[in-house]
């Protein structure tokens, strides 16, 4: 029961509210992915844009608390879609079951979640490595995790911050 009360309380005091807390915080030439990374421009030059890549509040909900960071690439790196970025160790709850009573039923979870490249990476120019000391505070505090440089055609062709939105409130399920 504590650790349910504990666990409950953890995420009201980081007050994450799904993906519009995220898109609130984040500048408004941001761009996210279906997997629920936020791409965040830091510096343009021609056809290219640097940016800083992070997990969207709703994307942190859907993993739970984050434990490790291990970066699975270095800065000078290029890669392809797909391509694996880091890794992130969570540990969450479930609901496994309740009664007629509403008393309901928590399982531990552990596991992790392979962030991969959404788009195609010209460079790596930097990884967050102080990301990795507190990784659960830093990703709830909009922390990025890579800054990569990419084609500007390839960053606009991601998800707009509104299009991100709906896409979220498309995840809920029906009569939310």
């Amino acid at each position: 029961f504590f650790a349910t009360l504990e666990k409950m309380l953890s995420l009201v005091s980081r007050g994450r509210l799904g993906c519009m807390s995220t898109i609130a915080r984040r500048s408004m030439s941001m761009r996210c992915s279906p997997t629920h990374e936020y791409l965040k421009p830091s510096s343009e030059q021609v056809n290219e844009v640097v940016v800083e890549v992070g997990i969207t509040d709703f994307g942190v909900d859907q993993i739970g608390n984050i434990n490790a960071i291990h970066f699975h690439t270095k800065p000078g790196a290029s890669l392809g879609v797909g391509e694996p970025l880091c890794a992130l160790d969570w540990t969450g709850f479930t609901i496994t079951d309740g009664d007629e009573l509403y008393h309901t039923r928590w399982q531990n979870m552990a596991g992790q979640r392979i962030v991969e490249a959404p788009l195609p990476v010209l460079e790596v120019e930097a990884v967050n490595e102080k990301a990795t000391v507190q990784p659960d505070q830093a990703i709830c505090q909009g922390e990025w995790l890579l800054r990569l440089r990419v084609k500007e055609a390839d960053f606009a062709a991601l998800m707009s911050e509104a299009d991100y939105e709906r896409y979220c409130v498309s995840l809920a399920p029906k009569g939310w």
